[in-house]
């Protein structure tokens, strides 16, 4: 017996597949649209989409619409997606050129730090607080070493202290320490350097007195080369030291930093013997303070002027004017 259904069944199923079917090629060919159209609402990650606010990764870009390792021009990123030029990055994102850094990022971190901290990555590269933050640390530890605080030149020339000028000490690293040794033994008068120099050989170097230039409270000296340097001793080294105006023929050597500079000989200030060895002489003042002159010749001190520029040299050393220099206390002699 025929079923009334028979007939219509397949062509009605023909309809409904049709129908589905062009619903199904209809929402394809949408897909296919959308996305040739070049994502202006989700761009790709793989290749940056251009314009929009593409999904990259865990992070999102910003216009430009960079991946996670995509090149979009002025995108930034939120999540885990770098940025590319001009771009901020986020929790793990580095930045590109100019960019800034978020909670790991660096290129914006710890700029105050020091110049280099700001340059260093000013101009974008990942970094983190240890790249940012540690170059602006280095270059504030830079900035004090070449700012001379533990060390580097120094100099105490200055129109009001002309007597700390000069070539050889424009650029001191340290102002020495210097001291006055006598010795106990006495000598003939010799009036040669060299031959004074042979003589103290052959002492026993035993010594009656050092006295440290550090107790001189004033100096003075002639202008460079100097032929002559005043040294006033403080109360205390005058008392200690008064005996040195009766030892004369004493050799005696000047010395800083444990180097010796040159010897000579304690004598009286006007003594007519021509000496041509430093001389040391010792005077009390008026008051009460023991005053040491030295000349680089005997007679120095009586008949200003003249005398060889080789013995000036002699005994007007950069390291003993240092010494006086770097306390303020030389002058030059009127």
């Amino acid at each position: 017996m025929g079923n009334g259904w028979s007939g219509a069944a397949p062509a009605l199923c023909r309809g409904a597949f049709g129908l589905a079917l062009l619903a199904v090629c209809g929402v394809v060919a949408c897909a296919g649209s959308s996305k040739s159209n070049g994502a202006p609402s989700n761009g790709d990650a793989g290749e940056g989409g251009r314009g929009g606010s593409g999904v990259a990764g865990s992070g999102a870009a910003g216009s430009g619409g960079a991946g996670a390792a995509a090149s979009g021009a002025g995108g930034s990123a939120t999540g885990a997606g770098g940025a590319g030029s001009g771009g901020t990055s986020g929790a793990a994102g580095g930045a590109g050129s100019g960019g800034t850094s978020g909670e790991a990022g660096g290129a914006g971190e710890r700029t105050e730090g020091g110049a280099a901290g700001s340059a260093g990555e000013a101009n974008g590269g990942a970094s983190g607080v240890a790249a940012g933050g540690g170059a602006g640390d280095d270059a504030s530890h830079a900035g004090e070493a070449s700012g001379g605080a533990g060390g580097g030149c120094q100099s105490w020339c200055s129109e009001a202290n002309p007597a700390c000028c000069g070539e050889a000490l424009s650029c001191v690293e340290s102002a020495p320490s210097c001291r006055i040794e006598i010795l106990a033994a006495s000598v003939d008068v010799i009036y040669d350097y060299e031959e004074l120099e042979a003589e103290i050989a052959t002492l026993s170097g035993a010594l009656a007195a050092t006295i440290p230039l550090s107790e001189v409270e004033l100096a003075a000296a002639d202008p460079s080369p100097a032929a002559r340097f005043e040294m006033t001793l403080n109360a205390d080294a005058s008392d200690d030291f008064a005996a040195l105006t009766g030892m004369y023929l004493h050799p005696f050597r000047l010395a800083c930093d444990d180097r010796e500079l040159f010897v000579g000989v304690v004598y009286m200030r006007e003594g007519a013997a021509a000496i041509e060895t430093p001389v040391l002489h010792a005077d009390p003042s008026e008051t009460g303070a023991l005053v040491l002159r030295l000349g680089a010749w005997q007679s120095a001190w009586l008949i200003s002027g003249g005398g060889d520029a080789v013995l000036r040299e002699r005994i007007d050393r950069p390291e003993l004017r240092a010494e006086f220099c770097a306390r303020g206390v030389l002058a030059e002699l009127e």
